[in-house]
């Protein structure tokens, strides 16, 4: 399958879907265990705070990332038998467009997409989103807590709006949103999908985001972060992203 997608996005997309997740790829029904890999990269912008001193952005190891129960991974045939299915033309990574298919199933949204201009009919999983309580993070942080308390216990977490301007305190190293990997569609690509005079995208349903990196100390791979999508100063949905994907 070809898809005019940067190497970059690629290799970021691969490490993506493949965190904490199980699969039926194969037939393989067993849960496989994935480690998310990220490295930390340094500030390019000395901030500080109000002490004036160096604030970085907060860094989680790849074992406080790991979600609990593992979030299961799914081909996409399988995936739209079971769960619930939005379908949306919109842009895909690499902005090419193609065809995003939105499923819900047991508390995960993932994100598959097929490219228009692919030699196969093969739909790609591109990424997921935790939106239910009964998944966490091995570090305690799950959906349905407050800002407040993801401050208390880190308050080193980027808090920006999707245009990256800061909330809160600003920090070093934090490299910002990247929605790339999340539906998008401008209005009049898609005929059945209303748009009620606006282009549609995934984060306008959420607020603001708070955002750490994840340790990997392998500096050819790209970075990852983990990202809290915030409504009404709660946490709404838990994704990983890579920032720096083209």
């Amino acid at each position: 399958m070809k898809k005019r997608i940067f190497l970059q996005s690629f290799i970021c997309l691969g490490i993506l879907v493949c965190a904490g997740c199980s699969s039926d790829y194969a037939g393989d029904d067993e849960a496989r265990g994935a480690d998310i890999t990220t490295p930390t990269y340094g500030a390019e912008a000395k901030v500080t705070d109000e002490n004036e001193q160096p604030v970085q952005v907060h860094v989680f190891s790849q074992e406080d990332m790991n979600v609990v129960p593992t979030v299961a991974e799914y081909r996409f045939e399988s995936a739209q038998e079971i769960g619930t299915v939005q379908k949306l033309d919109g842009i895909l990574p690499g902005s090419d467009e193609g065809t995003w298919y939105i499923v819900e199933i047991d508390g995960i949204e993932y994100y598959y997409g097929k490219y228009n201009k692919q030699e196969t009919d093969e739909t790609t999983l591109l990424g997921y989103s935790i939106i239910s309580d009964k998944y966490s993070l091995a570090n305690g942080i799950s959906v349905g807590m407050t800002k407040e308390e993801i401050l208390s216990a880190y308050p080193d977490m980027a808090v920006t709006d999707f245009e990256d301007n800061p909330l809160e305190k600003e920090v070093n190293g934090y490299q910002g949103w990247n929605g790339i990997s999340y539906p998008r569609s401008y209005v009049g690509m898609d005929s059945d999908w209303e748009y009620e005079g606006k282009d549609y995208f995934w984060t306008e349903q959420f607020e603001y985001v708070m955002v750490a990196d994840i340790a990997l100390g392998e500096p050819d791979m790209p970075p990852r972060y983990v990202a809290l999508l915030m409504a009404g100063d709660t946490v709404s949905a838990i994704t990983f992203y890579c920032p720096t994907a083209g």
